[in-house]
């Protein structure tokens, strides 16, 4: 991987660092900027440490983050640290989010996708309740505001159940983890279809965790694509159950699909 640093010194020296957010990209160079921006917008920007990991991406994102760090020098100084690093080829998206767990230089991380915004406060809160929490939680995650869909209006409005992920992911991966639980269940595995995230839940489920959910609109994610599955999404979704009962012989993914 190669290091990239566009901002201006003054990004780098926070005094104290509290978490930090890992946004990992690929292809979302439209997306970006609000991503970022949103994280410079936070009550606790200057604790935060800002890590955006490229993943070789083939359009215009890195030009765009760096375009960011330009135009928008002021806002991005207002971090305690930001950190652009881009890997030489395609990992995929367990890989990237590992990447910025490993480099991380704070106790926690949130994750954000390249294409999702955190509101004003999100950190913060976030920050509190996981601090407040035993150990035994390993991650804490917000009520989300859904943009693009024509009936879900909120998303993660259910509270952490292990019984529950039996039948399916009730839980996005917009969430602040501990990087000792990251560590402890051996971090994001790659699983095709976007289904890392059900993978990592269920992960803290073997390893006697739990998250804790923060019942606050606190982020926006953006939901993309039709809603209706052609046959050969069925058929992927199909061997996607079948590959995580076979990691996770306990889930009993019979219903709907999990995502």
């Amino acid at each position: 991987m190669t290091p990239s640093t566009p901002t201006p010194p003054g990004a780098y020296l926070a005094l104290e660092l509290e978490l930090s957010v890992a946004i990992s990209l690929f292809n979302y160079g439209h997306y970006i900027a609000a991503a970022m921006e949103s994280v410079c917008q936070q009550t606790m920007a200057q604790a935060i440490e800002l890590i955006v990991v490229d993943d070789a991406s083939t359009d215009q994102s890195v030009e765009m983050v760096e375009q960011f760090c330009r135009d928008r020098a002021a806002l991005i100084g207002r971090l305690g640290a930001f950190r652009l690093v881009r890997h030489e080829h395609n990992r995929g998206l367990a890989e990237a989010r590992n990447t910025a767990f490993a480099l991380a230089n704070t106790p926690s991380v949130l994750v954000l996708d390249s294409d999702n915004r955190l509101l004003p406060q999100a950190c913060s809160t976030l920050l509190a309740a996981l601090r407040s929490a035993p150990p035994t939680i390993g991650a804490a995650y917000p009520l989300l505001v859904v943009e693009g869909h024509p009936r879900q209006r909120v998303a993660n409005e259910l509270p952490w159940n292990d019984q529950r992920l039996r039948q399916g992911n009730t839980v996005d991966a917009l969430a602040l983890v501990r990087r000792e639980a990251w560590q402890q269940v051996g971090g994001f595995v790659h699983t095709p279809g976007g289904w890392e995230d059900f993978d990592f839940w269920c992960r803290f489920v073997e390893a006697g965790l739990s998250a804790i959910q923060v019942p606050q609109l606190l982020a926006v994610y953006r939901h993309h694509g039709d809603s209706m599955k052609n046959s050969e999404t069925a058929r992927r979704e199909e061997e996607l159950r079948h590959l995580l009962e076979e990691r996770h012989p306990w889930l009993e993914l019979t219903g709907p699909a999990a995502s």
